[in-house]
């Protein structure tokens, strides 16, 4: 598999996602990010300080069933199958989480529940929040 490594940047002090789908080491990287940190760095706020602040989430390098790219902290809602409902049950919710060198879905690697028919999709989950910006939905 040949992917690019990319990341989006939840900031813990202001509460927002600053940036999506940059490279931190590659060919293309989010030179606003570097501005910001120069600037806050000029006013007076160490780099590693502000660093510290922040929360790297990585991409998996899947997207959902429609076509929403699935991140580390990602909360997914698993579809409706006719045998949850013939056995009472509702769609479940999910946390992506990366644990022992592996992208998990409620402990079971991420790669359990692609499709056969496009190995980079998760037919049957749709991403509906993350943990940062929507922890309501977890309650």
């Amino acid at each position: 598999m040949n992917r690019i490594i990319k990341f989006r940047v939840w900031d813990n002090l202001t509460k927002q996602m600053l940036f999506e789908d940059f490279h931190l080491l590659g060919e293309v990287m989010s030179f606003s990010l570097i501005d910001q940190w120069i600037r806050e760095h000029k006013e007076g706020k160490g780099l590693l300080e502000r660093y510290n602040d922040m929360v790297f989430q990585q991409y998996t390098g899947i997207q959902d069933s429609k076509g929403v790219k699935v991140y580390d902290g990602d909360i997914l809602r698993e579809k409706m199958t006719e045998e949850m409902a013939a056995n009472g049950g509702g769609a479940s919710l999910d946390v992506v989480r990366f644990s022992g060198g592996a992208f998990l879905i409620d402990c079971n690697p991420i790669w359990d529940y692609l499709s056969s028919n496009n190995p980079d999709v998760l037919e049957d989950f749709e991403v509906i929040g993350n943990l940062y910006e929507n922890p309501e939905l977890l309650k």
